[in-house]
């Protein structure tokens, strides 16, 4: 049985060989392709062997183009990789730089060039943008082409967005917060209905839609602000490096928003008590106990682990050592914090909340608590949040100070007081103020350790 003939990418018209190609969608945008589904050329030979070898260029040719397409150089990177170079250096690379593509692409400018044929390919967009670098770093004004070209390797929104949120995790921020960035762009890029858009391109007006859009989808105004935020991030980090001289879009709307926050309502411990028995699991029920005995945040109570329980090397107080900046909403999160008595025997072999990927999902578990507890009706005000307002106001009324109380629940207090004051306490006194926070339950706790 003969070997079935290799035919991809080839058709028969008459007697006579086609390279016949599907534009891929990364190329739809290029001019040699525009409003094309398929790409046609003729081989001109009815030899199957010679079909094969031309087809063969035009497949390198076509594989190059993607990768071109793919590479998304940047001219900013390009001129980034020139900083600091001589005016005399600068010449000298110019002149490297000719000969090298003088060697490699002999017959651009040519009059007989065909920029169609696979044998003989355009300069790289990327060779290009070394040119219009190189021009720019010695002070050169840009010819319409080449200006055209520096355009198109302007900065995107998604590329600034990528690059932050690779910042982010470099410096150790959780991945809650850098999916945040992600979320906004997906959804601007989504409102625009556009896979790309270069971050120049973006103006107020554009924005204002945005705007209106997310507010008519009812998206809360905290929220929005926060998308905004984000944005603005991103088009900052274009600006450092494209030197932009207009204002940033995504900046100065706080008038459209609504000035009203979340205020958290202190929990009935009644109500609270129902939430902690319909938990799904003994350690959904033990952050919800933590909450109550210490004021942290979800974030901070779910980066616990057994090594974030250490004893006070003075006084052997065991506490909660809450980490600096990781997930805490800021720098004065870092603090330790007495272990309530009540605590002390649920903590027992704890070793962390590896039970769920992250506080994200600990706090839609809390959701479905309250709602199977039956009190979904409360509204989004009792949140494990509203576990602060219970310990700053059960602290309050015990008269406890209150820059001890802003340091329990690590506030950021008054410049100097918080050293001055919450970093030297006696452990044994900030014990006592945390041991008079109120018990939830005695007797549902009871059953949790034994």
């Amino acid at each position: 049985m003969s070997p079935k003939r290799d035919t991809r990418h080839l058709r028969i018209i008459g007697n006579l060989y086609y390279y016949q190609r599907r534009v891929p969608n990364l190329l739809k945008d290029d001019p040699q392709f525009v409003g094309k589904q398929m790409f046609i050329v003729p081989l001109g030979t009815d030899s199957h062997a010679q079909a094969l070898q031309k087809r063969n260029k035009w497949n390198v040719w076509f594989d190059n183009k993607r990768k071109a397409q793919a590479s998304d150089p940047l001219l900013a990177e390009k001129k980034e990789q020139l900083r600091g170079m001589s005016q005399e250096e600068l010449d000298n690379y110019l002149e490297y730089w000719s000969h090298t593509v003088s060697d490699n692409y002999p017959y651009i400018g040519h009059q007989e060039w065909d920029l169609s044929n696979p044998s003989t390919p355009d300069m790289p967009e990327s060779e290009k943008l070394n040119y219009i670098a190189l021009q720019l770093a010695r002070g050169k004004k840009l010819t319409p082409d080449e200006q055209e070209v520096a355009d198109k390797a302007k900065m995107s929104l998604k590329y600034a967005c990528e690059k932050i949120m690779q910042e982010l995790e470099t410096d150790g921020k959780d991945r809650k917060t850098i999916l945040k960035y992600k979320r906004a762009s997906d959804l601007f890029h989504q409102y625009l209905g556009k896979d790309q858009i270069i971050m120049d391109d973006i103006d107020r007006g554009m924005v204002r839609d945005f705007l209106n859009r997310c507010k008519h989808n009812e998206y809360h105004h905290k929220t929005i602000k926060g998308w905004f935020s984000n944005l603005g991030v991103c088009w900052e980090y274009v600006g450092d490096y494209e030197n932009f001289e207009k204002r940033n879009p995504f900046r100065n709307w706080s008038k459209y928003f609504s000035q009203e926050s979340t205020s958290y309502e202190a929990w009935d411990s009644d109500h609270l008590i129902e939430v902690v028995k319909a938990s799904e699991t003994d350690l959904d029920k033990l952050m919800i106990y933590i909450g109550w005995y210490s004021g942290a945040r979800l974030d901070e109570v779910f980066d616990l682990n057994a090594e974030s329980i250490k004893k006070d090397k003075e006084t052997g107080i065991e506490c909660f050592y809450f980490k600096e900046f990781k997930k805490g909403k800021n720098k004065y999160a870092k603090r330790k914090i007495p272990i309530h008595n009540n605590l002390k025997k649920m903590l027992k072999g704890f070793k962390g909340f590896t039970h769920r990927p992250s506080s994200d999902a600990c706090s839609k578990t809390f959701g479905r608590a309250k709602t199977k507890a039956g009190l979904s009706y409360l509204g989004k005000t009792f949140a494990f949040h509203s576990l602060r307002t219970n310990v700053e106001t059960a602290l309050a009324n015990n008269k406890t100070p209150m820059y001890m109380i802003d340091g329990i629940l690590g506030h950021k207090i008054g410049e100097g007081e918080f050293s001055t004051y919450f970093g030297e306490f006696n452990m044994n006194v900030l014990l006592e103020e945390v041991n008079k926070l109120p018990a939830l339950d005695l007797e549902e706790e009871a059953k949790f350790n034994s």
